[in-house]
């Protein structure tokens, strides 16, 4: 079941800002089956004013890690209606209806990244030079995933059902299918889209080793970025509408989850990226190196 949450989903804690905030309307429509009210005078209401409903939620704040997020956790069928075709055709004309001009953004960002290079360099000290095995978890038709040059076998696990681009791409979706273990598992650019990080982190264990590195890649978006550079105050009064990342990560709150699923981390950089190509000049990303801990 979908449900709101009343602790932190990182790091469990208790102690959360609150703030109401919005749904954006072509999400509210896709996974919640919510779109936009046009209220009028003949509807007949006597006390709520004409104009335009929209979906509302609310915006947490974990004092004890950082992590900003909304209350409301998507259920399994709404996570199928928003990542089925994702950005797909029908997709991508559904999102345009909300976002005019999301159809040219969205033709940029499906070429894929520009900075594989910067991740192979944070990763380089922990891999071999060639042979290297990698599951990338939610990795949509292989086209970000780092090392393909140096992979034996690239088994690539999404929702979307994409075919590979490369030939020594694998997609895969049973349990049968996997290895045992990788010498490299990579989870970029999902845990903001999931409604519980820790439950995705954990579905990766089993296919890690004391030798396999996990690369763990998030957004880290300007609001957070900007609270490390002065004190963090009222961040979830100024995140007044969610979309399809519903979890904004602190350094602290990655750390925190990873560490709470049994990971050691060994390095983590915020990077800033030009990615001009996509039509926003910069990014930043929280970049994380883990094995498992030796108990596991």
């Amino acid at each position: 079941m979908g449900r709101t949450v009343d602790k932190c989903v990182c790091c469990n804690g208790s102690q959360l800002a609150s703030n109401p905030a919005l749904w954006m309307p072509f999400i509210a429509d896709r996974a919640l089956g919510l779109p936009p009210l046009t209220i009028t005078q003949q509807m007949g209401f006597r006390s709520i004013e004409s104009g335009i409903a929209y979906a509302m939620c609310k915006s947490l704040h974990c004092q004890t890690c950082g992590h900003l997020f909304v209350d409301y956790r998507f259920n399994q069928s709404e996570m199928v209606n928003l990542y089925t075709d994702y950005r797909g055709r029908e997709y991508s004309s559904h999102r345009n209806i909300y976002e005019p001009g999301y159809k040219c953004q969205n033709e940029s960002l499906v070429q894929g990244n520009a900075y594989n290079h910067i991740v192979e360099g944070f990763l380089s000290e922990f891999l071999p030079d060639t042979n290297i095995t990698i599951l990338d978890w939610g990795g949509d038709t292989g086209k970000n995933t780092p090392f393909r040059s140096k992979s034996s076998l690239i088994h690539i696990y999404d929702p979307s059902n994409k075919p590979a681009e490369l030939q020594s791409a694998v997609n895969i979706f049973a349990s049968k299918d996997f290895l045992d273990s990788y010498q490299l598992v990579v989870l970029a650019n999902v845990l903001e889209h999931v409604p519980f990080p820790e439950d995705t982190l954990k579905e990766l264990l089993n296919r890690m080793t004391s030798k396999t590195i996990l690369y763990v890649e998030v957004p880290y978006e300007k609001i957070q970025a900007c609270a490390q550079k002065d004190p963090p105050y009222s961040l979830q009064a100024q995140k007044l509408h969610w979309h399809e990342h519903i979890s904004f990560f602190s350094e602290s709150s990655l750390r925190e989850v990873l560490q709470r699923c049994g990971l050691h981390i060994l390095k983590v950089s915020a990077v800033e990226i030009d990615c001009a190509s996509t039509g926003v000049s910069f990014t930043n990303i929280l970049q994380a190196a883990c094995r498992l801990c030796s108990k596991n």
